[in-house]
């Protein structure tokens, strides 16, 4: 219970650098597309140094606040590689003189909106399936949220669903 409790403490800081890792992992391939291998390098670097300063003094905050320190640790590079994650995306930004910001908004809102219908849908189905079996909720939890998210963004008529649809409809009849 014990190991249970210190693994989901360190997750829930992890958690928050997801959106970070994930620019980080595309935006760093973008400049080397670009045969810019310097710049992400030059970046990491400087998260990898802020990630070290970050980490001795949340360790020691959270220690300070009667929380799990490594919870800090974990923190500190979520902030780090979120930072390092925003940087990428200005400067590739201003590489690039622009990266159509109202598109990538739009996708970014109808991603939100899907994932806010999807947690509803998994709140309802938790709801029902939270007294029977732990297979069952968490198995029908995954085809049920998954069934949500995609009609949500089915319904709001994302170009990248229709090709989508239309590659696996080709792909069937093969």
């Amino acid at each position: 219970a014990r190991s249970t409790e210190m693994v989901t403490w360190a997750l829930l800081w992890y958690a928050l650098g997801l959106l970070g890792h994930s620019l980080v992992e595309i935006i760093s391939r973008a400049f080397y597309a670009l045969h810019n291998t310097r710049t992400p390098v030059t970046v990491g670097v400087a998260a990898m140094t802020l990630n070290i300063a970050l980490s001795l003094a949340f360790a020691r905050l959270f220690a300070t606040w009667g929380w799990m320190p490594h919870g800090g640790l974990a923190a500190a590079n979520a902030l780090a590689t979120t930072l390092e994650g925003l940087a990428l995306l200005a400067l590739i930004r201003q590489r690039l003189a622009g990266l159509e910001s109202r598109r990538l908004l739009a996708g970014l809102g109808a991603a939100l909106l899907g994932a806010a219908v999807m947690l509803a849908a998994l709140w309802f189905w938790l709801a029902w399936a939270g007294s029977r079996s732990d297979l069952l909720a968490a198995g029908g939890g995954v085809v049920v949220g998954a069934l949500a998210y995609a009609l949500a963004l089915a319904a709001l008529r994302l170009p990248e669903v229709s090709a989508l649809a239309g590659a696996v409809r080709r792909r069937l009849r093969r």
